[in-house]
């Protein structure tokens, strides 16, 4: 995923999805923190609906299960936030779509 393009993110509801992030540019030691939000709305202060968290060990691998996507349909917006072990905050990109998608044909639960 190149952060210079950040794309919509579409899942359909209850999917497993699978995202690999590789940041460039900036060095990472173990002791620097990578943060993957998604929100039902753009700002800081909305409820987190899906928040990971991951040590300095790149490509960033992320991978939702599909109780995370079992949400329902709608846009969401999502961003990624990187802490180095200096203390630093660095804001990756702008709120980008994350997308649910209704299906119509239903799992049993194992």
């Amino acid at each position: 995923m190149d952060l210079e393009k950040l794309q919509t993110i579409k899942v359909r509801r209850g999917d497993t999805q699978s995202i690999q992030l590789e940041i460039e540019g900036i060095s990472l030691t173990e002791d620097d923190r990578l943060f993957f939000s998604v929100k039902k709305r753009p700002v800081l202060e909305a409820e987190d609906i899906i928040r990971r968290e991951f040590n300095g060990n790149q490509p960033f691998h992320i991978t939702l299960s599909s109780c995370e996507t079992d949400i329902p349909r709608g846009t969401y917006y999502y961003g990624f936030r990187l802490v180095l072990h200096t203390g630093e905050v660095i804001t990756l990109c702008q709120p980008s779509f994350f997308i649910i998608e209704e299906v119509v044909v239903d799992v049993p639960n194992n």
